[in-house]
């Protein structure tokens, strides 16, 4: 019998480390398709006014360049399969000025950019760690060293269905509140779970 083919099902692109951390320790717990990103490994942080810049580098900037970069996305006729995702989970800390935090959730800035109808934008106000405290998720360091806590969130976690149920958990509580639609990208992560059962 042949085995049908598994494509990457969606790239995240992460603002820094804790981002790239938590989504890594998904991928991996659960064996996922799915593929993260950032500028410098996490080191340097991607800010919505440095967005277009990323975006448009060598890697992103043309439909050839990326689709030899991820060779394993599907393509059905020379576009991208309408079932993957590129989630840019960004902080909003850092911005400027609210036309670009606008721009960034209305997709505006991507107008024009061969990914546009893929992109989903996610955003966290200020940061990842404080919609993490809205949900009043329970870090066991302080400061900087609870950004190392993300690579291991899953850890305490001994099979997929628990593991499933957290994820499950977080999504609902995200969905409660305003200043993150983290939630968007972890319920397409538990659809592709459910896939995977």
């Amino acid at each position: 019998m042949l085995r049908r083919k598994q494509y990457l099902t969606c790239l995240i692109i992460c603002h820094g480390k804790s981002e790239d951390d938590l989504f890594s320790c998904i991928k991996q717990f659960f064996r996922l398709r799915i593929q993260t990103d950032s500028d410098k490994n996490g080191e340097k942080s991607i800010q919505i006014t440095s967005l277009n810049k990323f975006l448009n580098n060598h890697k992103y900037g043309t439909f050839k360049n990326f689709i030899r970069e991820f060779s394993d996305i599907e393509v059905i006729n020379k576009k991208i399969s309408s079932g993957f995702k590129v989630f840019i989970v960004l902080d909003t800390d850092d911005i400027e000025k609210e036309e670009n935090l606008r721009k960034y959730l209305s997709k505006d800035m991507f107008k024009g950019h061969h990914l546009y109808d893929y992109i989903v934008p996610i955003y966290c106000t200020p940061n990842l760690e404080s919609v993490f405290e809205e949900i009043s998720y329970k870090f066991k360091n302080k400061g900087n060293a609870r950004k190392k806590e993300y690579k291991n969130i899953l850890k305490p976690y001994k099979t997929i269905e628990d593991a499933r149920n957290f994820l499950e958990d977080l999504k609902e509580k995200f969905t409660k509140i305003k200043n993150t639609n983290l939630n968007q990208a972890i319920e397409f992560i538990l659809h592709l779970i459910d896939n995977n059962l």
